[in-house]
């Protein structure tokens, strides 16, 4: 029987297998996942990471697109895959008894697509079908245009989808290249939660996945710009999408956790300031949230909300107040007691599901920081002090450093900040 634990194991070409084992359970999610993402491209096949992924499950040289899709899902399982600003993964939910099907099928997406050139040219179509679905979804197009006011010029700004005219360049070589450079071992880990044994997991790893020789990866980096405001317009709306955020420091950094922490006070749930303030006293929005964004040389600290136009200039003056009154005065010892029981529960609510735990123990790796069990994380919230939040606040919630991103009917495009 398998222990609650965390293991890993670097193997000999550079591989990274990560487990936490979990008892009481009959699933395990698992995820292949390659520290290169959008932000790493080429800007001249920009959105190739996420065509890749789109790829992958065309066809392999043991399964066609249709095994791929059926195979898990026949036996009550699910597969599916993911492409962000730092990362590509294929992951997989499956009964533990199918632990070596899941292995083999990840495995031969990763080491053995063959990117069959009639697919490419079809899925050029549903990825750019998937791009006017984005620009047509301003709840999602606004932190495009915020994460360039905070980015421009920076890798970090690039949207994921691409752009049109790249994702129509975007040959089967392109494709292939970014194959080979993503999956390479050294860039990889694997993550993996639940009623799992870790070594039974490395012996079937090392016989099921192979890798083609890498030439050389490109990692982007770059100058951050001093905080912008981009905005546009879309005649047919009757709400405005607005966005402010700041950037903060990366995951790395410990500071992380007053900003969980401020995040949750701030703008979590009904019982936070900016809900209470915008909504509850005033009026002005249906919903409104705060959110961080965590890198590996920056984070994002922000708040959405969306509203009627001609309430903008009332509701973005309660929000700089807002945030001027933390900066300046920090926050209660009550909201700080509230937040972290609701950071504790959040947490140990999460610890019931296997896809959660694969998602934190990939986290930690895809940062390349120690894991923590969640005894040390809990004891880390415990610690934080009404100082420690005042001091994150001061620092990085300065209007100087804002940036925002709206979208909204034509008349917004005469205002600005």
């Amino acid at each position: 029987m398998a222990k609650k634990t965390y293991r890993k194991t670097v193997l000999d070409n550079g591989l990274v297998v990560a487990t936490e084992s979990m008892e009481g359970i009959r699933s395990i999610s698992l995820g292949y996942f390659t520290r290169q993402g959008t932000r790493d491209e080429d800007p001249e096949v920009a959105g190739v990471s996420h065509f890749l992924e789109h790829m992958l499950f065309k066809g392999t040289r043991n399964r066609d697109a249709r095994q791929i899709a059926s195979e898990l899902e026949d036996r009550g399982g699910s597969l599916d895959a993911a492409t962000a600003k730092e990362f590509i993964s294929v992951y997989a939910r499956f009964l533990f008894e199918d632990l070596e099907l899941a292995v083999d099928l990840i495995g031969d997406l990763v080491s053995n697509p063959t990117f069959p050139e009639e697919e490419l040219q079809k899925e050029k179509g549903v990825i750019l079908e998937e791009y006017r679905e984005f620009v047509d979804s301003p709840e999602e197009y606004v932190f495009f245009l915020l994460f360039r006011a905070l980015f421009e010029g920076h890798p970090l700004s690039r949207e994921v989808l691409g752009k049109p005219e790249t994702i129509k360049a975007i040959t089967r070589n392109d494709i292939v290249a970014r194959w080979k450079e993503a999956i390479a071992p050294e860039n990889s880990f694997i993550a993996a939660a639940g009623f799992i044994d870790h070594e039974e997991l490395v012996a079937m790893i090392n016989e099921k996945f192979s890798f083609p020789k890498n030439e050389g990866t490109r990692w982007s980096n770059g100058e951050f710009p001093k905080p912008g405001f981009f905005k546009e317009s879309r005649p047919a709306l009757n709400q405005v999408h607005f966005s402010l955020g700041v950037r903060i420091p990366p995951y790395s950094d410990k500071r992380r956790y007053p900003f969980i922490i401020l995040n949750s006070i701030l703008g979590y749930g009904m019982s936070s300031r900016l809900f209470f303030e915008l909504r509850e006293k005033r009026g002005l929005v249906y919903s409104v949230t705060s959110f961080l964004e965590f890198y590996r040389d920056a984070g994002v600290f922000g708040v959405y909300f969306s509203l009627e136009p001609g309430n903008l200039d009332k509701a973005y003056k309660v929000l700089l107040d807002e945030l001027e009154k933390v900066r300046k005065n920090g926050i209660r010892e009550d909201e700080l007691k509230r937040a972290k029981g609701r950071v504790r529960g959040s947490l140990a609510l999460s610890q019931e599901s296997s896809s959660s735990r694969m998602s934190r123990v990939a986290n930690y790796e895809l940062h390349k920081l120690n894991f923590l069990h969640i005894d040390e994380v809990l004891e880390r919230f415990e610690e934080i002090t009404l100082d420690e939040v005042m001091e994150v606040a001061s620092e990085f919630l300065v209007p100087d450093n804002y940036g925002i991103g709206l979208v909204g009917p034509e008349s917004i495009m005469n205002w600005n900040p």
